[in-house]
């Protein structure tokens, strides 16, 4: 085990002398801070249409959820679209709404 996580150290040293090799001192950088990121899944004009729809009762008359907001998106985006549950999850506490109503408590 010590072998192979010393063997693993001196791959990335490796690795680090190629990039300087290449690239100089701008090759050891850390460049993670650059990155953007993914697009969002819904653009600017999408997720307010719908947080708008999310200040109304869903379709069933229920209160909204992941896998409606993912129903949401794929209708919104084509029928055959296929919006997976997590998506509309991270849709759903993006746009960052919340329910009105209170659990009921039994005691």
């Amino acid at each position: 085990m010590l072998l192979r996580s010393r063997a693993n150290v001196v791959t990335r040293y490796i690795a680090k002398v190629r990039r300087y090799n290449e690239l100089g001192a701008e090759g050891l950088k850390d460049k993670r801070h650059q990155h953007r990121g993914c697009q969002p899944l819904l653009p600017q004009a999408e997720q307010a249409q719908m947080k708008q729809n999310l200040q109304t009762p869903s379709a069933d008359g229920g209160l909204w959820n992941s896998r409606k907001v993912a129903d949401w998106i794929s209708n919104l985006r084509s029928p055959s679209c296929q919006c997976p549950k997590m998506l509309g999850l991270s849709t759903f506490v993006r746009v960052k709404v919340t329910s009105t109503t209170t659990r009921t408590r039994t005691i």
